[in-house]
């Protein structure tokens, strides 16, 4: 049984509903589980392929949280995602849009290879692996109908351009079997960092009840390597220790630990009229890694100059997506910017 501090901690780590995990603390030990090897897979392809934090949203990368059951995991989507120029989607929409696979008509595959459309049900719409048969991941957000209807919409699309939807499918299609022909390495590379992403989303939590980025980005950079760019407001101070100690924490932190480290807290740089600043587009880099596995996570901590001009529009689009007004006092701090004259 979770004690109440442990329960604090899986809503620290996790983002899920306090009131979810007190009605479950009972049967639950302390803790976060480590993905199996078809799991990790899933779950790995699944955050690398959406690629959040192109938009704001009401929670970094539009994933308000991640729930570990028996046998799958969930992972709660945001409703919408405020674009360029204000511009309003549905993120299940685009997440859908992203991961379902399909066949081009050059041969090329869209989408996640291998990933198929088992049900959907009311918890949400449930995703498998032909090239994994244990893993089970559920997209938590809109009502069956509305998944259904965004599958079945995607489908006209995708046939109407002359390509072949594959996610209901049993086996792989054409243009799967030509992607493995094509990258031949490719599942062994994806297995490879597979760990290291599932352990964050597991852990998804952190970049909203932690960081204090009002924008998050992330991005795989070759086959090992994953970065996380964290924008700060000027003036608010990056939580660059507060993530060390949370990977370090036992039970709960997965298993990083600090491989490189450079802290740009206290550095003065020149502005651009030549004089010295104190918080003038600094960056802090650390770099995590696996004692005993590939994969490495580089968090860039960001700070950008004063500037009076973009911080009322991105308040807006924040607001307009439903963020927490807690949270954007905390990383949109109302106040007048003082920048250098000149």
């Amino acid at each position: 049984m979770e004690s109440h501090a442990d329960q604090r901690l899986r809503h620290l780590y996790t983002g899920d509903s306090v009131w979810y995990i007190a009605r479950t603390a009972r049967d639950r030990s302390p803790g976060i589980e480590e993905a199996n090897a078809d799991q990790a897979l899933i779950e790995h392809l699944f955050l690398s392929e959406v690629r959040g934090g192109a938009a704001y949203a009401q929670h970094p990368v539009s994933i308000r949280a991640t729930r570990v059951l028996d046998g799958r995991t969930e992972v709660f989507l945001d409703k919408c995602a405020i674009g360029t120029r204000g511009k309003r989607y549905d993120f299940a929409e685009e997440a859908l849009c992203r991961l379902l696979p399909f066949g081009v008509d050059d041969g090329e595959l869209a989408g996640v290879c291998g990933l198929r459309v088992s049900h959907i049900d009311s918890r949400g719409i449930h995703l498998r692996l032909v090239q994994a048969p244990a893993a089970h991941l559920t997209l938590v957000g809109p009502t069956a109908a509305h998944w259904k209807q965004l599958v079945a919409e995607h489908h006209k699309a995708v046939s109407a351009a002359g390509s072949t939807p594959l996610w209901d499918r049993q086996r792989y299609g054409e243009a799967e079997h030509a992607f493995h022909a094509r990258h031949p390495k490719f599942g062994e590379h994806e297995a490879g960092m597979s760990l290291l992403t599932s352990g964050i989303l597991r852990r998804i939590g952190m970049w909203h009840t932690t960081s204090n980025a009002f924008c998050t980005r992330y991005w795989q950079a070759g086959h090992q390597t994953m970065v996380w760019e964290l924008r700060h407001l000027y003036g608010t101070r990056p939580a660059h220790d507060e993530f060390a100690a949370l990977f370090r924490k036992p039970l709960w932190g997965p298993p990083l630990v600090v491989l490189k480290q450079h802290c740009d807290c206290h550095s003065r740089r020149p502005d651009a009229g030549g004089r010295p600043h104190p918080d003038f587009e600094r960056q802090c880099t650390f770099e995590f890694h696996h004692q005993d596995r590939p994969g490495v996570l580089e968090i860039r901590f960001r700070t950008g100059r004063p500037r009076n001009d973009d911080e009322p529009e991105v308040r807006a689009d924040l607001e307009a997506a439903g963020a927490d007004p807690a949270w954007l006092g905390r990383v949109l701090p109302r106040r007048k910017i003082l920048v250098p004259a000149g």
